[in-house]
């Protein structure tokens, strides 16, 4: 979808910018006019908007041509994504006082990297034992 950004308080220069935000994807319909989009985490603003104030992505000469990301592996029946690099790790305390590494992921053919429980990356060993011989 895209983002009307005309009262959008972003980390980017308006007058640089184009008037739509975005694409974005839908994470959950919250209410009949009301949705929850997937934006990028330096974003402090609410996920949720207005219907009003999407409308529907398609390409544009403007943003450029879409590429596919790279469609998942299956490996015992469940969907893996192939890790690129892992960049850098912290420390969480679990709801259940616990302590677990998190590892901020980049994955093969994807832009933005994620950040990423140990649990979820229990077929990448060998990129966690690259990433701490590193």
């Amino acid at each position: 979808m895209w983002l009307e950004g005309q009262n959008l308080n972003v980390p980017y220069n308006k007058k640089i910018m184009m008037k739509h935000k975005g694409p974005f994807s839908i994470t959950e319909k919250l209410f009949d006019m009301t949705y929850q989009l997937k934006l990028p985490k330096r974003w402090t603003i609410h996920d949720r908007f207005h219907a009003v104030l999407l409308s529907p992505y398609e390409e544009t000469p403007t943003h450029g041509l879409n590429f596919p990301r790279p469609p998942p592996d299956l490996i015992d029946g469940e969907q893996e994504w192939e890790i690129e690099r892992i960049m850098k790790h912290c420390k969480i305390c679990t709801k259940k006082g616990q302590w677990q590494n998190e590892y901020q992921v980049l994955w093969k053919g994807y832009e933005e990297p994620t950040w990423e429980p140990s649990e979820n990356l229990e077929h990448s060993k060998e990129s966690i034992t690259d990433y701490w011989n590193y």
